[in-house]
């Protein structure tokens, strides 16, 4: 018989949990009631809970049941991404060493050998490296859950190919770094682990929206059902008797918006899943992606009025901007195999889709002031994210920038549309020539700042910060490194607020647009499932 005992009772969200190979123990960060992340340690029936001290920290893996594998400092860095300080801490929470830094992932052998399995970003590119400094498998998207086998010959993971979205699938990848994926693509993928018997990889996925289920499937290719609820799950681990670990989770990205002469923020969600892309310079209306269970598998752009009128579809894909003139909506199409797509923004003209010069195309994208050109971010087939830029009126897209180069922002060109704000490998900020030149760091920029916007006269960057809750937005110098706190921005709820995703101004900054991440969650002990 399936049974599900729930081991939280907090209002809040669970962010990752393990247990002890004998499930005595078990390990989870949780966020409750608005407070900071930090972990705690319970029994198998969730009646002895403990915290045990460590704030903004990850529980990764149990190498050893005297020792936790955590992350600590943990920060996100982008979409899924979160990465930290990999340590070693005793169950009271005593620190025994620090390890690496910047680890997102790590997994360690049964029996806590040696040889730990971690995911970072080297040079723009997301590695999945055993031992660390070896790279197993590397991508210019993301890679989540890496998990050894019981006998430590190969490591399951998840192979999410587009940052900040979690699609992808299930793969494997030996010692010798040969790859496998013994599952097809899905809509949503988050959580993996092996069965107790070692046959399956177990992993909670949808295959549109985010109403994730639990799964098995052979390293072969076969692939079962094996439970569904009305809610979403999340796997994180499965004990050696069969029990599983899961989060049962209420999410959504939701976008809030005041407007100019207003003092009361306006929620303007349009459905389940829905993500800011762009703000009209009038604050009139919104362009956003509504993905989810109510964007379907192709997502959808839609453009709203922000008088709260219904949302308009202008067609399937990801939005990524708004012309100058407000036209055109450039957006990644994926029916099309991810080609960029112009969308008018107003009936009667069909959308036309440019040449797509064998590039891959990244969900960031903005235009010049000019409204010819578009500098968009993709990658070639082995190849880390680079900039594109890419004429509308017709012809190829053309490079301009070195691999780990990318935009955040529909607003990422200065006003003269020579230099572009970007980011760079190590996640600062850089000015970036885009008719030649050498790069140069954007001073009184912090570490975790997303460029925003321009300002008029193209002398100041607007950036906020997303590793913050509240969110500061700041007006920042880069001659110089001035910077001005202009405000903080937080739902009126912050329980269950994960961050703040993406930040919009309007250009006389009386108006601005952004989407926030939100999560509810407990946690469960699942018996009978194999």
């Amino acid at each position: 018989m399936k049974e599900f005992r729930r081991l939280t009772s907090g209002y809040g969200t669970v962010r990752s949990a393990r247990m002890t190979a004998d499930c005595r123990t078990i390990v989870y960060a949780a966020a409750w009631e608005g407070g900071e992340l930090q972990l705690y340690r319970t029994d198998c029936e969730g009646h002895e809970t403990r915290p045990l001290g460590l704030t903004r920290a990850g529980i990764l893996a149990i190498p050893k049941g005297e020792e936790y594998a955590v992350a600590l400092r943990r920060q996100s860095l982008r979409g899924y991404v979160n990465a930290g300080t990999l340590a070693l801490v005793r169950p009271d929470g005593e620190v025994v060493r620090e390890i690496m830094e910047d680890v997102q992932w790590a997994d360690w052998p049964a029996g806590g050998g040696e040889g730990a399995a971690v995911v970072r970003d080297v040079g723009g590119m997301n590695r999945l490296e055993c031992p660390p400094g070896h790279t197993l498998f590397e991508t210019s998207g993301w890679i989540s859950h890496p998990r050894f086998s019981p006998g430590g010959e190969a490591i399951a993971f998840l192979d999410h190919p587009i940052p900040a979205d979690d699609r992808g699938a299930v793969a494997v990848v030996g010692r010798d770094g040969k790859v496998f994926r013994p599952s097809e693509d899905w809509g949503s993928l988050q959580g993996l682990a092996w069965s107790a018997r070692g046959d399956e990889i177990w992993f909670t996925a949808s295959r549109e929206g985010n109403a994730r289920a639990l799964y098995g499937v052979t390293p072969s290719g076969r692939l079962r059902a094996i439970i569904r609820t009305e809610g979403s799950l999340t796997l994180y681990d499965v004990s050696r008797d069969g029990r599983a670990l899961l989060s049962s989770d209420n999410t959504r990205l939701g976008i809030i918006c005041l407007l100019p002469g207003e003092t009361r923020e306006r929620d303007l969600s349009w459905r389940d899943w829905s993500v800011i892309r762009d703000i009209t310079d009038d604050g009139g209306a919104i362009l956003f992606t509504e993905a989810g269970q109510g964007g379907g598998a192709q997502y959808g752009v839609f453009l709203r009025r922000t008088d709260g009128a219904l949302a308009d579809f202008l067609g399937p894909g990801s939005a990524l901007a708004l012309s100058p003139d407000g036209r055109l909506a450039l957006a990644v199409s994926r029916a099309s195999g991810s080609r960029l797509v112009l969308l008018p923004t107003r009936g009667g003209a069909a959308a036309v889709e440019l040449e797509g010069g064998g590039i891959t195309h990244h969900p960031w994208g903005c235009w010049y002031p000019d409204g010819k050109r578009v500098l968009f971010v993709g990658y070639e087939h082995g190849r880390g994210t680079r900039l594109y830029v890419q004429d509308v009126a017709g012809g190829g897209p053309r490079l301009v920038s070195d691999e780990g180069v990318s935009i955040l922002s529909p607003h990422s060109i200065s006003p003269d549309g020579r230099v572009a704000a970007a980011t760079t490998p190590d996640h600062g900020i850089c000015l970036f020539p885009l008719e030649g030149g050498e790069p140069r760091r954007a001073a009184g920029v912090q570490p975790g700042d997303v460029p925003v916007r321009w300002s008029g006269d193209g002398r100041s960057l607007y950036v906020f910060e997303r590793r913050r809750l509240p969110a500061s937005v700041c007006r920042v110098a880069p001659a110089d490194g001035r910077r001005e706190l202009l405000r903080e921005l937080s739902p009126p709820d912050p329980v269950g607020v994960h961050e703040i995703i993406r930040v919009l101004l309007t250009p006389d900054l009386r108006a601005y647009a952004y989407t926030y991440s939100y999560d509810l969650s407990d946690l469960y002990l699942a018996e009978g499932l194999a």
